[in-house]
């Protein structure tokens, strides 16, 4: 009956009965030609010249000091009474010790879990009954605190962020039920193709350095911790000059800088140590820090992760790139927008919408403080494997080659930048996120206000150079996460360079072990 009736709305539809009923009436066809061509122009307008950007203005933001050399910055906006902050603690899964991947992560999961006074049933509640959320984890470069409450809250919310950074009990039976979650976490993952190829691509690249050693660990190395490194790490890596805030609502700076150190400015490098009675010697190495990175280019390799039966393909295709640069970062994102940056982007146009490969496909160029990296990645039709790879090869060697960006390209996305930017401020979220980011990696003094002239101060010939500087098309690695039987004889056809087997977590498959 459903079906029936919404059959008979779609045919009311298409014969003008909505139409009419707004008011409009479908003129009869008195010349053999529909009513839609009765009224068509012969020839359209030209389309009007768009107006001048719309101005957008950073929200200004206020620093300060606490009483333990605690920095603080203040961004006040919004209208609603609602407060967002973060924390940020300059230490992550980049220094992670080899073998204990995954120790900052989670060590910082284990301050969700309790403290001396509140188990982890009585956190959530208690934030519960606030409306309140307070929440710790890790990345590859920092460690955060983020919280979020109503205005009058902020107060009680604060008490409990600080119990959490300061009494976080680690109970041995709170350990042992996260490390299950994240075991089961890591195993789940497996089934998901483009979080193993991510994973193992950049391990391919990194080795068991900086970005390939991933910010939850592995398997082994999850086993390999113990409470013990858990709570050494909170005591080493979670201290007040290793740390900052980040504050956003339309609370005044009277207030926060109040509430704050009533709450954090009491805060001293030891106060953990001394909580736990630590060993003073084991935190005699100070804040925990990452590894020089040592990494190379190397030559055009593929490497296949088996997934038998398989009905997509997880194509990973990029190599080691420079690390973050102020002066050059904006030409990067410029010329990458062209190549896989955007819906429109070359890649996207090819693989999606002119061969339907794929729903998408995407390049980025990033740079971080110990390296960088260029990848370009979809996930594909697994017929369509080799074809894939062609048309990704084809599109890389284009734009550095003689299909160089073109100056209709550049306007348009240099213009989609500027434009953007706006939206990356929406709502207390988007400003805290913004400036938490700029916080947490140390961008430089007026970094977020200085973006548009960033992006309007790059040249085309800039970009191109940038792109040209960074891309190595005869470096590339090629990573497929898919069936091999199916699609491999296919792949090696190309002549790509040589083949290398790996597991989910990207090491080698040794012969004879099952693997193909």
């Amino acid at each position: 009956m459903r079906a029936s009736r919404t059959a008979a709305i779609v045919a009311l539809c298409s014969a003008g009965f909505l139409t009419a009923s707004c008011g409009g009436q479908v003129p009869p066809s008195t010349s053999g030609t529909s009513s839609q061509e009765s009224v068509m122009p012969e020839v359209w307008p030209e389309m009007p010249e768009p107006g001048p950007p719309p101005s957008f203005q950073v929200p200004d933001a206020i620093s300060f000091t606490l009483s333990n050399g605690m920095p603080v910055t203040l961004v006040q906006t919004g209208k609603i009474p609602l407060v967002q902050a973060q924390m940020n603690v300059r230490t992550g899964s980049a220094a992670d010790p080899v073998g204990k991947e995954g120790l900052a992560s989670f060590s910082a999961d284990m301050l969700n879990e309790g403290t001396d006074s509140r188990s982890a049933l009585e956190l959530s509640a208690e934030l519960l009954t606030l409306a309140s959320s307070v929440y710790a984890g890790a990345d590859l470069e920092t460690a955060y605190l983020r919280l979020s409450c109503l205005e009058d809250k902020l107060d009680e919310t604060l008490s409990i962020a600080a119990d959490m950074v300061m009494r976080a009990s680690f109970d041995s039976a709170d350990v042992e039920r996260v490390r299950t979650e994240r075991r089961n976490a890591l195993i789940a993952a497996k089934d998901n193709l483009r979080r193993v190829g991510a994973r193992v691509f950049r391990r391919v690249l990194y080795g068991d350095q900086y970005l390939g050693r991933p910010t939850r660990g592995r398997q082994d190395s999850l086993e390999r911790i113990t409470p013990d490194d858990l709570v050494h790490w909170h005591a080493r890596a979670w201290v007040p000059e290793n740390a900052s805030w980040v504050i956003v609502g339309r609370i005044s700076p009277e207030d926060a800088r109040e509430l704050l150190e009533r709450h954090f400015g009491g805060w001293t490098a030891d106060h953990y140590q001394q909580h736990m009675a630590l060993d003073p010697e084991a935190h005699s190495g100070g804040v925990p820090s990452a590894a020089a990175v040592e990494v190379g280019v190397g030559e055009r390799t593929v490497y296949w992760v088996d997934r038998p039966g398989a009905e997509q393909s997880y194509l990973a295709i990029g190599h080691v790139a420079p690390a973050w640069d102020a002066e050059l970062q904006a030409a990067r994102v410029l010329g990458n927008m062209v190549l896989g940056g955007q819906f429109s982007s070359r890649l996207n146009l090819n693989l999606r919408e002119d061969k339907g490969y794929t729903y998408g496909a995407r390049s980025s160029v990033r740079g971080y403080p110990g390296g960088g990296l260029f990848m370009a990645s979809a996930s594909v039709k697994t017929t369509t494997t080799a074809a894939s790879i062609t048309e990704f090869l084809k599109e890389i060697d284009g734009i550095v080659g003689d299909s160089p960006i073109t100056g209709e390209e550049f306007v348009a996305v240099q213009g989609r930048l500027i434009q953007g930017q706006p939206a990356r401020y929406e709502g207390l979220s988007g400003v805290l996120g913004q400036f938490a980011s700029a916080d947490a990696l140390q961008r430089p003094e007026g970094w977020l206000s200085g973006y548009a002239d960033r992006i309007g101060g790059v040249v085309l010939a800039g970009a191109q150079e940038q792109l040209q500087s960074v891309l190595k098309p005869e470096s590339l690695a090629v990573v497929v996460v898919g069936d091999y039987e199916a699609v491999g004889a296919e792949v090696e056809a190309l002549g790509l360079g040589r083949l290398v087997f790996l597991d989910d977590d990207g090491a080698p498959v040794p012969l004879g072990s099952g693997g193909p």
